[in-house]
């Protein structure tokens, strides 16, 4: 089962500290709440990220992750799960109708359509050995048929994680400089 943990460094942590400094538990209160809230809108935009590139439904890829964890001033996104079945892209016969076993098509990524031979267009599966199977077994085995999984979409190295790392270097210092500001403003109290 694919796997994908979501980590990063904070660039300007000393100088978070810094500015909070003189006010106890301020520091980790700014940062773990900035992470924790970075981490909840990166897992929208991975879905979202994924959803642009590949045609799977945005809720399996947004399921495929965990709730994001904050212990102290480490957090933690992770996705994980198995191969998606092809039944979630769109998928359709070549031959609608007959001639035996036609191939299908499945549009995986956006603008690629792959042919299927030797599948079947109810829930993209494809037929097994026609004959010589062993005592027991049936001579059609039918097998789901699957693409990539959550992690492999969400770790993508041209378009999709691209898009999550920017969004969220973006996000988190967003976030740092709304605490820290709220924080020494007076509008939380630590």
């Amino acid at each position: 089962m694919p796997l994908l943990d979501i980590s990063w460094r904070i660039e300007n942590l000393d100088e978070v500290i810094a500015k909070l400094a003189h006010i106890p538990g301020a520091a980790t209160f700014a940062v773990g709440h900035a992470i924790l809230d970075t981490l909840t809108a990166v897992r929208t935009r991975a879905a979202r990220a994924a959803r642009e590139r590949y045609n799977i439904p945005y809720n399996w890829v947004k399921n495929s992750m965990g709730t994001p964890r904050v212990i102290g001033m480490y957090g933690l996104l992770r996705s994980t799960g198995a191969r998606a079945p092809l039944f979630l892209f769109p998928h359709s016969d070549v031959y609608p109708g007959g001639r035996g076993f036609p191939p299908a098509t499945v549009t995986e990524v956006k603008g690629h359509t792959m042919k299927l031979a030797h599948a079947f267009h109810t829930g993209v599966k494809t037929r097994g050995p026609y004959h010589g199977a062993s005592a027991g077994e049936s001579r059609y085995p039918i097998h789901a048929m699957v693409g990539l999984a959550a992690p492999q979409m969400i770790d993508e190295k041209s378009q999709v994680w691209p898009n999550i790392e920017t969004f969220e270097r973006a996000k988190l210092q967003e976030r740092l400089a709304h605490y820290i500001g709220a924080i020494l403003g007076g509008a939380i109290s630590v």
